[in-house]
């Protein structure tokens, strides 16, 4: 490939059209000096080596686009991480809520309920002050009366 290349005049079309019709590495150097000449004879100009800008750049973007792809998909895969670790507590805290003996009420049911009492219980409920009670009803108050669950 050192040969120095003899200055021709350019490919003709058809002479350009048999010379690309073959597989370039069946080309001789000086064949593919004449094409590169016939296409810079046409305006279009063939680089045989890459800028220093093009260099510095490709060089650039493999030492700091690796690293920063791989902390990016690092992050990600963290920020999912902490999301399925906060959805999987906040499902068990929901579950483990209702079931803690501290949070059921106990209602002891009169023999026979009669609507004022149904409609004071489901005062009551709306309120949320029956978490961790006993609530018996109170016939001579016409209330509910709320008692702590360890009594």
């Amino acid at each position: 490939m050192t040969e120095e290349h003899p200055i021709t005049a350019p490919l003709t079309d058809d002479e350009l059209s048999e010379v690309t019709a073959r597989p370039f590495t069946e080309l001789t150097v000086n064949e593919l000096m004449d094409m590169k000449d016939a296409y810079a004879a046409r305006g279009s100009r063939v680089y045989n080596s890459a800028t220093v800008e093009t260099i510095i750049l490709a060089f650039l973007a493999g030492k700091i686009g690796v690293p920063f792809i791989q902390t990016l998909a690092q992050r990600a895969a963290n920020g999912v991480a902490d999301w399925s670790k906060d959805a999987t507590a906040a499902v068990l805290k929901q579950l483990k809520r209702k079931g803690r003996s501290d949070d059921t009420p106990w209602i002891a049911l009169p023999d026979h309920m009669t609507d004022e009492a149904w409609l004071a219980l489901f005062e009551l409920v709306e309120t949320g002050e029956l978490h961790g009670k006993v609530v018996r009803w109170d016939e001579n108050a016409v209330t509910w009366r709320a008692d702590n669950a360890e009594d």
